[in-house]
């Protein structure tokens, strides 16, 4: 049977967000390490006007109805072909981005949907919306067995459904933070990073306030903020308008370093080691998924995370430490004993390299593509 065509269905670069950067990297990966699985890419922008087609791309503006319907028709013409689709609320039109479903009646091709969002349930149209994409998905991805859990258990999605696949990561060389040189990094003793689109669900206001609460004891540090503002969060700019007012008014401008733009992988790497452990302050606790926590703890950075769902599938403590949300003395407790212990942290580091060696794109590519042939070999042979 000849290699099936994986029609790649999601937000992809340059608009910048997590789940554009995971579907271009899993997309590179496939076509690199997949043995002839032919990539296309059906690239879901808001700021299109029109449907545009090339040889193996698409690119949809999903608030369209008529082009999302039109997509099912034009993926149709691909022999032997698989559909990955990406699945965020926000990627689709409509206020609860029920679009999806209409590209999703259309298309007759076998569909493996990747969850970026898993919610025990979903408010008003939402959990609708959930239920018809597992409906009309042949294989669902979640990124770990926590996600599964609660697909079986509240939506009732059979268990043979269910794929956990990591959260795919570069594979990049181990470097300990006094190895790398980032020019936009002050060289305090200790540094540490936030990174990933702005907005206030980011709990950032949170980790400065348990910086404060540090601030007699620890002085010598660098607390990177790295990203943009959301871009469509309507008060990110406020946001970090209030959190540099924050800065200023408690003396932390000269610890806190503002790098107010979205960061290529290349650079966003560089900037993670060159700084000792990665800071998560999250305030929704529903969160399934997080490539920056991935991001971190691939980079050999263990995490200080709020207890969200994805944080608590995947960080134990010898990788990080997980605090209760919105608890600042927690916090604080946590980054006191990751500044304060270097032996201890160096360990960390280690361990946590070791432990995201599974989740490297190449191994992940592969796995996509072995179930994209198989589910492809199933169809025909039914």
């Amino acid at each position: 049977m000849p290699p099936p065509s994986l029609i790649h269905i999601s937000s992809f670069p340059p608009t910048p967000c997590g789940v554009a950067q995971y579907a271009r990297a899993l997309t590179d990966s496939i076509e690199e390490n997949s043995d002839g699985v032919m990539p296309v890419h059906v690239r879901l922008d808001h700021d299109e006007t029109t449907l545009s087609q090339g040889s193996n791309w698409l690119i949809v503006n999903p608030s369209d109805v008529r082009s999302i319907r039109s997509i099912a028709g034009i993926i149709s013409r691909f022999k032997e072909n698989v559909v990955l689709l990406q699945h965020e609320f926000k990627l689709y039109g409509g206020p609860d981005g029920e679009n999806v479903l209409e590209l999703l009646k259309g298309i007759s091709a076998p569909v493996i949907t990747t969850l970026h969002t898993v919610w025990p349930s979903f408010p008003g149209i939402r959990q609708r919306v959930f239920l018809e994409v597992l409906q009309r998905s042949n294989l669902v991805i979640v990124f770990s067995d926590r996600a599964a859990g609660i697909l079986e258990k509240q939506h009732g999605l059979e268990t043979s459904k269910v794929k956990v696949i990591p959260h795919g990561v570069p594979d990049v060389p181990f470097l300990w933070p006094q190895e790398v040189d980032y020019p936009g990094a002050a060289k305090m003793p200790l540094r540490f990073i936030t990174a990933g689109l702005i907005r206030s669900a980011k709990g950032i206001q949170d980790a400065m306030s348990a910086l404060l609460e540090l601030k007699r004891t620890l002085r010598d540090f660098t607390y990177i903020i790295c990203g943009a503002d959301h871009p469509r969060s309507a008060g990110a700019s406020q946001y970090r308008e209030e959190l540099t007012v924050f800065c200023k008014r408690h003396n932390l401008d000269k610890n806190v370093l503002f790098l107010n733009r979205f960061l290529p992988w290349e650079e966003l790497i560089r900037v993670i080691q060159s700084c000792h452990f990665g800071i998560l302050p999250y305030t929704s606790v529903e969160q399934s998924s997080s490539g920056v926590l991935a991001l971190f703890l691939a980079c050999g950075r263990p995490v200080i995370s709020t207890r969200f769902q994805y944080a608590e599938a995947v960080i134990n403590d010898r990788i990080g430490a997980l605090v209760p949300i919105s608890d600042v003395h927690g916090m604080a407790s946590a980054i006191q004993m990751l500044a304060s212990d270097a032996t201890r942290r160096q360990r960390m580091m280690c361990d946590c390299y070791a432990f995201t060696r599974e989740w490297v794109w190449r191994k992940v590519a592969q796995r996509h593509a072995e179930l994209a042939r198989l589910l492809c070999g199933n169809i025909t042979r039914g």
